[in-house]
Parts: structure tokens; sequence; C-alpha cells
């Protein structure tokens, strides 16, 4: 069977605490003792977010208890950098247990009441809350964004010379590259994130930028020193007590073992360890990841039992978080565990519900976006409104000062002038735009136009090629077949009335046995010009004899698998479908140097979805805008034609994917 796994990344660490959080004892008296002592004032609300800090991790709900004290403590003494630090608190709280709509919405909350003033204290906030925003829009898988507000908050950071946030940002940026594929720039911030560490005296760090380092090597196959960089990671975790790092290191440990030593079974005893430091951290979403993790060891080592249980703890939790990506993960693995257990029924319902849940994921991804940019809109909405409130500010000194009416007047010209400016600067924007939105949709007008002409065009040719085929077929099968099997019917009268020698009947009936061959040759075209099989039981049985026609000659292990095809399509729609797979098979065969290949067609009332899938050598995706070759230039061209849409992943050593989804007319 083909498998593709795609693993859960390990590679990401998101710390948002500013401390190292030891858990003692005797810390934790200390500072419930002062906060009883404390006045409410000032003071006491930034004693509550050092408490705060210390729970973060090993008292998640204590620690969102103190931070609504802090709210309140804060409004009621008017302490709006307090104020802000607790919003940021819950939000950071909200993230960890995965409830991402809370998280932003006190995160916004926060970044409208930092940027009031721009003093350093707020400034180092104002980054940190950038930050966040990155981490949100990295577990919603927007990857891109969390890019740009990680390299923002770096920016932030580095002008305040402030190595400890900075290498934080780091790690984050190592991580978001590696889920990217981007193993290069993972590795480079990394090892940035590691030359930082070295300038600080803080373990908590230390370790954040071991693990980084050791996942980017670990991905990248480059293994010296990685086992090296865990031990010094795991030996800080068991001293401070971040159950957080602790798990990441466990689970890299597993996959340092699975992928340099190739033992499954360390891998699985070190998976088995990360899951009660993710439980420890009350980071529901690493105990998630965590079981998928252990579920898909158990698989590859065969024991598939605690491979479905664990795989469906992941599913449970998964569910429980709305965290649709480890669902997605464990529901893939689920259906090549059905598989292998030869319960075919459960496992194309699995697959189904796979795609279902990717289709969601897509729809679900554009509107993150979109939420994302509107982030970013009211981002800069509030800091030019911060802008103009320090002008106004600076324009009411000035006035204060400035007592002469003389200088009033003055002061006056001067606001109608900038007034005057920014109406005709305002008048010039909006017609550029008006200008530029114009000259878009004159463009995107004219590419509707050219595409609709090429699907005219491709119409045509597809109709013009069937029937030229039909006509092919006819006169083969019909013209050509029958003249030979005349020819063969006039020798064979013929052998009884004459005289041949033992010699020449040796040689006359070979030629008979030549012209059955040529008959047969002949219909064989005939055929794939225009499968009479298709015409007359549709789709799903044409494609299943094909595909055991190919299984058949040894040369490819080919499974045949399908879906919600009791019904026939329409006959130009099956004839594309069959050339498409057709096709894609001439290819594997061709090129991919496969052993095996999956076949799968999944239809349901709105769309048909098509997968070809082999174990093949693989090959770089972007040579193909480049191609020129006939064969994927059909494929395009018969998807194009049925208005589909077509999706290619491939890699060196890692076998080719083809899923092609088609709308159907209802």
């Amino acid at each position: 069977m083909v498998s593709i796994l795609k693993y859960f990344p390990l590679s990401v660490i998101f710390i948002l605490s500013l401390i190292s959080l030891s858990a003692q004892d005797r810390q934790s008296d200390s500072l419930l003792i002062a906060l009883k002592k404390s006045a409410a004032d000032t003071n006491k609300v930034n004693l509550l977010n050092t408490i705060v800090l210390h729970y973060q991790y090993s008292d998640p709900p204590k620690a969102m208890e103190y931070a609504l004290q802090m709210i309140e403590l804060s409004k009621a003494t008017a302490f709006n950098y307090g104020l802000a630090m607790a919003y940021s608190q819950v939000g950071g709280l909200s993230v960890e247990k995965s409830d991402f709509s809370a998280g932003t919405k006190f995160y916004k909350q926060a970044l409208d009441l930092v940027t009031r003033e721009k003093d350093l204290r707020n400034k180092k906030l104002f980054g940190r809350i950038k930050q966040s925003f990155g981490v949100i829009a990295y577990y919603q898988e927007d990857y891109s964004t969390a890019v740009d507000y990680y390299l923002e908050a770096a920016e932030v950071y580095k002008d305040i010379n402030d190595d400890k946030l900075l290498l934080v940002i780091y790690n984050n940026l190592s991580s978001v590259h590696a889920i990217m594929i981007d193993k290069q720039n993972a590795l480079k911030y990394a090892e940035e994130c590691y030359a930082v560490s070295k300038r600080l005296d803080d373990p908590l760090r230390r370790s954040m930028a071991c693990v980084a380092l050791a996942s980017a090597k670990i991905e990248m196959k480059a293994y010296h020193g990685v086992e090296a960089y865990l031990l010094e990671s795991k030996n800080i975790c068991d001293s401070i007590l971040n159950y957080v790092l602790l798990g990441r290191t466990y689970s890299l440990f597993g996959q340092l073992m699975s992928g340099r030593d190739n033992d499954n079974i360390k891998a699985i005893r070190y998976f088995e360890q990360a899951i009660p430091s993710f439980e420890k951290s009350g980071s529901q979403f690493e105990v998630a990841a965590a079981h998928q993790r252990l579920g898909e060891a158990y698989s590859v080592s065969g024991n598939y039992d605690k491979a479905k249980s664990e795989i469906n703890k992941a599913i449970g939790i998964a569910k429980q978080l709305g965290v649709l990506q480890i669902e997605l993960h464990s529901l893939k693995s689920l259906s090549e565990l059905e598989e292998k257990n030869n319960n075919q029924p459960e496992a194309l319902q699995l697959l189904k519900k796979y795609n279902l849940i990717n289709d969601s994921i897509n729809i679900d991804g554009k509107q993150k976006q979109v939420s994302a940019l509107e982030t970013k809109y009211e981002t800069k909405i509030k800091e030019l409104k911060i802008v103009q409130l320090q002008k106004d500010k600076q324009v009411q000194h000035l006035s204060i000062r400035q007592k002469s009416t003389f200088n009033y007047i003055l002061l006056g010209s001067l606001v109608v002038l900038l007034l005057v400016a920014f109406l005709i600067y305002r008048n010039l924007r909006h017609r550029q735009q008006l200008a530029r939105q114009q000259d878009e949709l004159q463009q995107q007008h004219i590419l509707e136009l050219e595409k609709d002409k090429q699907l005219v065009a491709v119409d045509s040719m597809l109709k013009g090629q069937q029937e030229e085929r039909s006509r092919l077929a006819k006169d083969l099968h019909d013209g050509l077949g029958g003249m030979l099997s005349g020819i063969k019917y006039s020798l064979s009268n013929m052998k009884d009335n004459l005289i041949i020698t033992a010699d020449n009947m040796t040689v006359f009936e070979r030629s008979l046995d030549m012209i059955d061959g040529s008959i047969r040759e002949l219909r064989r075209v005939a055929h794939n010009l225009m499968p009479e099989m298709l015409i007359k039981f549709g789709l799903e049985e044409t494609l299943r004899e094909y595909c055991h026609t190919i299984d058949a000659t040894k040369m490819l292990a080919v499974k045949y698998q399908s879906l919600g095809m009791d019904t026939r399509l329409d006959s130009s729609v099956e004839i594309i479908v069959y050339r498409l797979v057709q096709e894609l098979l001439n290819n594997t065969l061709k090129h991919a140097a496969a052993t095996e290949v999956l076949v799968q067609l999944i239809k349901d009332d709105s769309r048909l979805s098509i997968v070809v899938e082999d174990n093949g050598k693989g090959f770089n995706t972007a040579c193909l805008e480049m191609s020129k070759g006939a064969g994927w230039t059909n494929i395009r061209s018969r998807v194009d034609y049925l208005k589909g849409q077509l999706d290619i992943s491939s890699g060196a050593g890692k076998g080719t994917m083809v899923n092609i989804e088609i709308p159907l007319k209802n």
C-alpha cells in the first residue's frame, strides 16, 4: 500500500512567559503573603502580574484567576499600563487553552491601551503583543502572516536591546519556517537563537535555544551534535520544571531515535514520556499532538491496536479544541490503519471525512487570512490615531506658551494650510486608487476573456479529438478489421482445396496465426481509441478493469478504490476522467520508478475527487511550470475544461500524489 505519512510538526515552541518559572513552594508562599499585605494600588497590580507569570505553566487555572483580579484592580486604580499587561496575560492564557478567539480579543484590547503612550515600557509590551498575534496566526496555519508579525516584533526588540525577547522571536521564526518547509531559514534563525542564548545567563532561554537548534538539525537530517543539545535542554528543564520544553525535548529525542538510529522502540519510549509533561503544562494542544505522534510511531512498529487507541485520543482532544489540523492528520493515519487491517469500507469512510475536513481547512484558511488582515488594518489605524493625538498635544503646549494674537493667527493659518494640503493629498490619493482599481478590473476582465477563449478552444479540441477517435475506432474495427477477418476466412477455405506440402503447411498455419494476432492488436488499438466498455458499462467498471489489467502485468501494483460511484456521470465527463486516469498511470509507468500506485474516486452530490498516489522517486513540482510535455499539458487542459482544480504534491524520494477536484452539475 502507498503510505505517505505527514507528521505533525515537532519544531514549534512558543513560550509566551518572559521569566524562568521555577515551581518552588517557598516562592509561591512568599508571593501570596506579599499579596495579602499589599495595598490596592499599582504596586499590587505589578505583584499580581508576577504571580500570573509564576503560575502560567505550573497551574494555568490559578494564573487565570489572578490575571482577572489584575484587570479589576487596574480599572479601579486607572492604571492603563497595568490593564494592558492584564489583557495581554489573559490573552496568552487563552491561547494556551487553544481559545484563539478570546486570545485575539484580549490582545486587541491590550494593543489599544499600550499604543497610547510611546515610552520604553509600552514599546516592549507592544512588541510582545505583535509576537502574540504571530503565535495565533501560526496556530491558525496562516504562516506568512505569522512571519510578518514576528519580524515586526524582532525590530522592536532590537531597537530596545532586549536579547531575551529577541531570542524567543528567533525561536518562533525558526519554527514557522520549518513548517513552511524552508529548512535553510529554519536553521538560520535557530543558529541566531542559540547565538543570542550565549550572551544571556538564563537557563530557560538556553533550553529554548537548544531545542530550536536540535529541531532544525533533525529536520535537515544533520544529526551531529543534536543529542548534546537535547541532553542540555533536559537537564535545564528538570531543574526549572518547565514542562512544555521538557515535553518538546522528549519528542525530539523520539524523532532522533527514529530518524538517525531507526530505533522505533526507543522512539516510542520517548514519545510516551512527552505526554505526561505536556499534561502537566496544561496545554491540551500539545497533548493532542503528542498522542498523534505516538500513534503513528506504534503504526510504524506494527502495533495497530495501540496505534488506533492513541490516534483516537488525539482526535477526541482535537475535536474539543477545534484544532482541525491534528484531527485531519489523525483521520489519514486511521484510514491507513484500517486499510492495513483489510477493513476497506471503514478506510474509505475515514478517507471521506479526511477530504471533507481538508476542504473546510482550505475555506477556513482564507477566512483566517482576512481576519489577520483586518487585525493589521486596525493596528495601523490605531497607530495613526496615536500619532494624531501626539500632534494635538504638541499643538496644545504650543498654544499655552504662545499667548500673543499673532501666534494664534499663525497657528490657525498653519492648521488651515495643513488641512488644505491634507485634502489635496487625500483627493490625489483617492484618484490614484480609483485609477489603479480601474486598471486592475480591466486586467482582470481581459484575463477572464482570455481564459474563456482558451476554454472554448480546449472544448473544441477535445470534442474534435473524441470525434476523430470514434471515427478511427469505427474504421479500424469495421473496415480494416472486417477485411482481415475476410482474408482469414478465404485462406481457411482455400486450405482444403490446395495441394500443400508439409513444410508449406507450417508456413500457411503461421500466416493464419499472424492474421489472428493482427486482428487482436487492431481491436486493442480501437478499444483504446474509444473504449467500448466505457460506453456500455460506465466509468466505474472501465477504470476498475483498466487498473486490474495493469496490475496483472506485474509491472506495477495498482489498487483501485471508489466511493459513491453508484450512478453514472455525463458521457463526456466519463470519457475525460478516463483519459485523465489513463494519462496519469502512463506517466507513473514511464517516469516514476514506482512499485505501487493507488487510484481513488470519491463522488458526492456536488463533486468528483480523483487521487492517484504512488511511492516512486518523486520530482520537483516547480519543474511542471516550465514543462512543455504533451502529457501534463493534456492533463491541465482536461481539468480546466471541466472547471476543476489540480494539486500535485511530490518531492525527491517521497513519491507523488495528484489530487483532482471536479465540480458536478446538479
